[in-house]
C-alpha cells in the first residue's frame, strides 16, 4: 500500500482525506452504509490509480479481432496474447511496426487455438512458442521464417496438418516433440521444412534418407532393430545427438564428406561403431574413443574431438590432443571422473563451455597466452605452461613431476624418460642411486648428476634437481647417456628426446 500511495496525484490525497472526515462525522445505520460505498468506490479508485502508474512500462497492445497481441516494437516480437484466439493468421505488421518474431512462449498453453498461419515476413519463432496448444490442429508455415525453436509446438498433441511454405534452415530438433504430426503422419520419412529429418518411421533393411535432407535430428533412427544399412544424402551437414542410438543391427553406414557435426552418442551401441576400432573418424571428427587406456595419443590428422568423443569415460587420466584439431566439442571429456591431464595444442582455437565439465582434478596443459590458457581461465580450470616432452615423438605423461626450464636448461623426470626409452628402472634408497637396464646399456646415477654408463663416466655440468620428490635431470646429460639427439619446438616448448635406432 506504501508503494502505490507514493506514486498517487493530489487529488488522490484529497479523496482519502475526504473520506477519513466522512468517516468521523457520520453515525447513523444509514451512513454506515454510505461509508462502506465510499470506501469500495476509494479502493477502485486506488486500483486504478495504480494500474495505470505501471502501464507506462508495459509493452503496447493491439487488438484484432478477438485477440489481444503485446508486441515490442523496437524488436518486432510478439510476446503473448490475451483473449480466445480459435483460427488465427498472425498480423505482419502492429502499429505500422513489420511483425518479425513470435517470442518464447508467446501462445503457450492457447486451449482454445485451432489453426494457425504464420505470414510472410516473419523470421524466427522463439522456444516453446506454441507449447501446450492441445487442440490446435493445424499450422502453415511462411517461407520467411528461418527458424523454430526448441519445444516451439512441443505438447501440441492434436496437431497433425503441418505445411511448409518453403524450406527452414533451421528447426530445433524437439520443435514439434509430441505432435500428432511426428507420430500419426503414417509417412516412412518425418521431414520438417524440406531439409530436417525428424524421424524415420520405416521397417526397411536398407534406407535410402532423401536428398535435400541437411541433418538428421536428434533420435531421428534411435532403437530401430532392423535397419543394418543406411546411405545418407549428398550435401547433409549435421547428425544430431543419439541419432542411431541402439540400432543394433546397423552394420553400414554411408556419410558424406559435407557432414562437418555430429552429435553426442550419434552412434552408440551400433555394430558400426564397434567395428570402427579405438578411434572413430568420420570426416576428421573423433565422435568416439572406444579404448581402454589411461594414456591416450589422440592419432595425428583429426580436426576436432568431436561432442562426447569421451563421455564418461572412467579409463582415461591424461589425453595427447595432436596440433591438427582446431577445436573440441560439447560434453567431448564430460564426467571423465580419472582425468588428471589434457595437452591443448596451439591450433586449438574454440572450446566449448561444458567440454569438460564434471572433470573436478584437471590440468590442462599448453602453450603460455594461447587460446588454452584463457579457456582454462575462464572456466576456473586449473593450466600448466611447462614444457611438452616426447620420446621418439610419442608424448611422455609424468604428471606428478613436469618438464621444467632452469636457467636455460630443461629438466625432464628421469624414471618416466627412461622407462619411455624401454629401460627398467630401479631406485636403490641405500645408495641413493638411479640403476636403469636395457638389453645394451646399464646407467648409474647418483645423487651428484653422476652418470656411469657401462661403467664409464660421462662429462656433466648441471646436477640434478628434485621436483615432488622425484629426480628431474638435464635433457642434454641424459640423452648424451642413452644415445640420443634432443630437439626443441619453441612454439610448441616441445623437447623431443630421439634415439638412433
Amino acid at each position: 500500500m506504501k508503494k502505490i500511495f507514493n506514486y498517487q496525484p493530489l487529488s488522490y490525497y484529497a479523496i482519502w482525506g475526504g473520506a477519513f472526515y466522512a468517516q468521523y462525522m457520520l453515525k447513523t445505520w444509514e451512513m454506515i452504509l454510505l461509508r462502506k460505498i465510499c470506501c469500495l468506490f476509494i479502493m477502485l479508485i486506488m486500483l486504478t490509480a495504480s494500474s495505470g502508474v505501471y502501464a507506462a512500462s508495459r509493452l503496447p497492445v493491439y487488438k484484432i479481432d478477438n485477440v489481444i497481441y503485446f508486441f515490442d516494437k523496437q524488436s518486432g516480437t510478439i510476446t503473448g496474447f490475451a483473449g480466445s484466439p480459435v483460427n488465427v493468421t498472425i498480423p505482419s505488421e502492429l502499429g505500422g511496426y513489420a511483425v518479425k518474431s513470435i517470442g518464447g512462449r508467446a501462445f503457450a498453453g492457447a486451449s482454445t487455438l485451432v489453426s494457425a498461419v504464420i505470414p510472410e515476413g516473419i523470421i524466427y519463432i522463439g522456444e516453446s512458442a506454441f507449447s501446450g496448444c492441445v487442440n490446435l490442429k493445424s499450422i502453415i508455415v511462411a517461407a520467411s521464417v528461418e527458424y523454430i525453436g526448441k519445444s516451439a509446438f512441443g505438447g501440441c498433441s492434436s496437431l497433425s496438418d503441418v505445411k511448409f511454405s518453403g524450406p527452414v534452415s533451421d528447426i530445433e530438433d524437439n520443435a514439434f516433440y509430441g505432435t500428432a504430426y511426428i507420430s500419426g503422419s503414417g509417412a516412412e520419412f518425418v521431414i520438417l521444412g524440406g531439409t530436417k529429418l525428424i524421424k524415420y518411421c520405416g521397417t526397411n533393411e536398407t534406407v535410402y534418407v532423401p536428398s535435400g535432407v541437411e541433418s538428421v535430428a536428434e533420435n531421428a533412427f534411435a532403437y530401430n532393430s532392423t535397419v543394418k544399412s543406411i546411405i545418407l544424402p549428398e550435401g547433409l551437414r549435421s547428425i544430431g545427438h543419439n541419432a542411431f542410438l541402439q540400432c543394433n543391427s546397423l552394420e553400414d553406414i554411408y556419410i558424406p564428406q559435407t557432414v562437418s557435426s555430429v552429435g553426442a552418442g550419434a552412434f552408440d551401441d551400433t555394430k558400426w561403431i564397434r567395428n570402427r576400432g579405438d578411434f572413430v573418424n568420420v570426416n576428421g571428427i573423433l565422435v568416439s574413443y572406444n579404448g581402454s587406456d589411461a594414456e591416450v595419443n589422440v592419432p595425428y590428422g583429426f580436426t576436432a574431438i568431436g561432442s562426447g568423443a569421451f563421455l564418461a569415460n572412467d579409463y582415461i587420466k591424461y589425453v595427447d590432443i595432436p596440433e591438427t584439431v582446431l577445436y573440441i566439442d560439447q560434453m567431448a571429456f564430460t564426467d571423465c571422473s580419472g582425468l588428471a591431464g589434457v595437452f591443448i595444442p596451439q591450433s586449438v582455437q574454440w572450446i566449448d563451455d561444458l567440454a569438460f565439465a564434471g572433470c573436478d582434478n584437471l590440468v590442462l596443459y599448453g602453450v603460455p597466452e594461447s587460446y588454452a590458457e584463457s579457456y582454462a581461465m575462464s572456466c576456473g580450470i586449473s593450466f600448466s605452461s611447462e614444457v611438452h616432452l616426447l620420446c621418439n615423438d610419442q608424448p611422455v605423461y609424468y604428471f606428478e613431476a613436469l618438464p621444467i626450464i632452469v636457467y636455460e636448461r630443461t629438466y625432464v623426470p628421469l624414471r618416466a624418460v627412461l622407462e619411455k626409452l624401454g629401460y627398467s628402472v630401479y631406485w636403490d634408497s641405500e645408495a641413493s642411486c638411479v640403476y636403469a637396464s636395457s638389453s645394451e646399456k646399464e646407467i648409474i646415477i647418483n645423487r651428484n648428476g653422476e652418470i656411469y654408463v657401462n661403467g664409464n663416466i660421462l662429462p656433466t655440468v648441471s646436477p640434478p634437481i628434485y621436483q615432488n620428490g622425484r629426480m628431474m635431470i638435464s635433457v642434454r646429460i641424459l640423452a648424451d647417456g642413452v644415445g640420443a639427439e634432443v630437439s626443441w619446438d619453441e612454439a610448441s616448448r616441445t623437447v623431443n628426446i630421439v634415439t638412433a635406432d
